[in-house]
């Protein structure tokens, strides 16, 4: 099976899922890794909505409506992968938001988050917070 790595033209149709992502769950980190395992990079998007099974299933439905809209390559919702904003991987990817000036977007190449270990990876800058309706 060939290995794909993770290409410009899937970073910004991932920005724009995300964006649409949270205007309906609140995202609270994302990145793309490929995994060494794996033979297609994956974007995780971490949010504190996820709490439980059902929770992640009723994202998973967002995202399969929304993934269609953004098309580009390689973003459909079997690439990407929800995840709890506890989940260990989240602290890391949160960390490197923390340090890029200006809340830029980063390729890191090979890195470790949690217990996931990418050759390909891509921190998201944060999002900006949808307004709360009064």
């Amino acid at each position: 099976m060939a290995q794909e790595i993770l290409v410009n033209e899937q970073i910004e149709p991932g920005l724009e899922l995300i964006r649409s992502l949270g205007q309906r769950v609140p995202v609270k980190v994302a990145f793309w890794m490929k995994e060494p395992d794996r033979d297609r990079p994956y974007l995780y998007v971490a949010s504190d909505a996820i709490t439980d099974e059902d929770t992640k299933w009723k994202s998973y439905r967002v995202v399969i409506e929304l993934a269609p809209r953004v098309g580009g390559y390689g973003i459909d919702a079997s690439s990407i992968k929800l995840i709890p904003g506890n989940d260990p991987s989240v602290a890391d990817a949160l960390a490197v938001q923390v340090k890029e000036p200006g809340g830029q977007a980063r390729a890191l190449g090979s890195y470790r988050f949690g217990k996931r270990w990418g050759d390909d990876t891509y921190v998201y800058p944060p999002l900006a917070q949808p307004a709360a309706v009064a």
